[in-house]
């Protein structure tokens, strides 16, 4: 009776497994995916439709055979690794899989592969549920290569670039952007900064607002003044441009910066090259005219002599032809005087390549020897202010002596008429730059002159001797030495002080170098 109940119950059992079967293979042929059952040493035990059409072979061609006899080599060890990982209480694990067909097409799947295990904890087969993977993979493989593109683009482009959220915090920035405002660590930034809160970024709210609001904003130049570093101003030009999200609503703002400081150097640099420039063409309009009008002068008065040495000739008139010739001679000896001074003054631009390092202490002390005739002879009082540490400057010594020995005979020549000749010569280095001064006790020098000193061909008195190209030729030297020159007088009879300023050079000159 036992043995009756007993097989009654395993036939129950048989049939409930056999409907369970048939339930399962009902659910795994119309299941989309790929299904598999595989014994724990690897034997096939079941396949569904969809993997026999995806493998090209019957189930009589799978079933009974080795799964892992049917994997490349690397693929068999990769499962064989990860079922040998898996327990009763972990039984899952996901693997992806390139499958490669005969005609050397590929195809990705992912199987997600659930051990069942007996009571004594050993593996008995595995359920395998597998999807195809290609399109997600091809699309994974686009966006990863997408990063990456967005990455190097980011680290490579000269431009500054940083992205911010709707909120105004920094997302990411490029190496330019970090480079720009000085940033060493960037990671101390990202979610940190926020350039609404920014007082640098404050005149440029209502534009950010803009680009978030989803316009492309180009910043003008002139808002981005404000931005300063530590170290010096920064100018930029900068585009906004908002980042849509797959709902279309702007979820990013990206902001792409150029420094253009040195675009405005040079443009700064060009205008006055170009200033300059205007003003060397006027004065070279004005030097033609000069020049025709004060080379012509003589010539006339050579002109007229000659018609009176012909008329003195003929009359035997030996005296008056002596002092015809003579005048000829000193209209010659002028103009060939005048004629040197133009050409000295032609070649002032070419003395840059002539610099040393210069005492300026010797360079007075020569002047005032060069002098010395001068200035006895005008029984000028000379009085000095010199430093003990003499200054160094850059320049050509024989230049910078002509510029003070013109700047001495001048205050000589334009001495009043009566009365003592007083001279000041004196010398200050202070915050890198040297002043050198003349001062005298002369006629001085009306406001009108004052303007036009400088120019060549001008005189501050027409009746004293003179070509009018010293000061002209000093000021040209001056600037050859980048440095300026001016005067001041407080009028026509208030003497004048000529200062010159140029930049110091470092050290000092060993003895016996200058």
């Amino acid at each position: 009776m036992g043995d009756v109940r007993r097989k009654t119950s395993e036939e129950g059992r048989e049939g409930e497994f056999q409907t369970l079967e048939m339930y399962y293979r009902s659910l795994a042929e119309d299941f989309p995916g790929l299904v598999c059952r595989y014994g724990g040493d690897g034997t096939l035990e079941f396949v569904n439709d969809a993997l026999c059409l995806r493998y090209g072979e019957s189930r009589d061609e799978l079933l009974g055979h080795n799964i892992f006899d049917r994997m490349p080599p690397e693929e068999r060890e990769t499962l064989s690794a990860a079922l040998a990982e898996l327990t009763p209480e972990k039984p899952r694990v996901v693997l992806t899989r390139e499958n490669v067909s005969s005609d050397g097409s590929s195809c990705w799947e992912r199987w997600t592969n659930r051990a069942f295990f007996d009571e004594a904890g050993s593996l008995t087969r595995v359920q395998a549920i597998g999807f195809d993977e290609t399109e997600q993979v091809a699309n994974k493989r686009a966006l990863r290569d997408s990063n990456e593109h967005f990455r190097m683009l980011m680290e490579q482009s000269p431009l500054a670039i940083a992205i911010y959220d709707r909120a105004g915090v920094l997302v990411t920035a490029n190496p330019a952007w970090c480079e720009l405002w000085r940033i060493s660590d960037l990671a101390q930034k990202i979610g940190k900064y926020n350039l609404l809160s920014d007082p640098l970024a404050e005149g440029l709210r209502e534009d950010i607002q803009l680009a978030m609001n989803g316009q492309i904003v180009d910043v003008p130049e002139r808002h981005l003044e404000l931005f300063e570093t530590a170290l010096e101003p920064r100018y930029l030009r900068t585009r906004m441009y908002p980042l849509r999200g797959a709902s279309g609503c702007v979820d990013l703002m990206v902001a792409m910066s150029e420094e253009v400081t040195k675009l405005r150097q040079a443009q700064i640099e060009a205008r006055s090259l170009i200033a300059d420039l205007e003003n060397k063409n006027a004065e070279m309009e004005h030097f033609a005219y000069r020049i025709s009008h004060d080379l012509k002068t003589p010539l006339i008065t050579i002109s007229g002599y000659l018609g009176l040495l012909a008329r003195d000739s003929a009359a035997e008139n030996h005296d008056r032809m002596h002092s015809d010739i003579d005048t000829m001679r000193r209209t010659v000896e002028s103009m060939d005087a005048q004629l040197v001074e133009v050409l000295k003054l032609s070649r002032i631009g070419r003395i840059a390549e002539n610099f040393v390092r210069v005492d300026i202490n010797e360079v007075v002390h020569e002047v005032l020897r060069l002098c010395k005739g001068l200035i006895m002879r005008h029984e000028v009082s000379v009085t000095l202010s010199l430093p003990d540490d003499s200054p160094v400057v850059q320049g050509d010594p024989k230049r910078l002596i002509e510029v003070l020995q013109n700047l001495i005979e001048n205050a000589v020549k334009y001495s009043k008429d009566k009365g003592e000749v007083r001279l000041e010569v004196g010398c200050r280095a202070e915050g890198g730059q040297l002043s050198l001064w003349v001062r005298d006790n002369g006629i001085g020098i009306d406001e009108a002159h004052g303007k036009l000193i400088f120019t060549i061909f001008q005189q501050i008195d027409p009746n004293r001797e003179g070509s009018g190209i010293g000061l002209a030729m000093v000021k040209r030297i001056v600037e050859a030495h980048d440095g300026q020159i001016h005067v001041m007088s407080d009028g026509v009879g208030q003497g004048s002080v000529f200062t010159v300023t140029l930049s110091l050079s470092e050290g000092k000159i060993e003895a016996g170098t200058s």
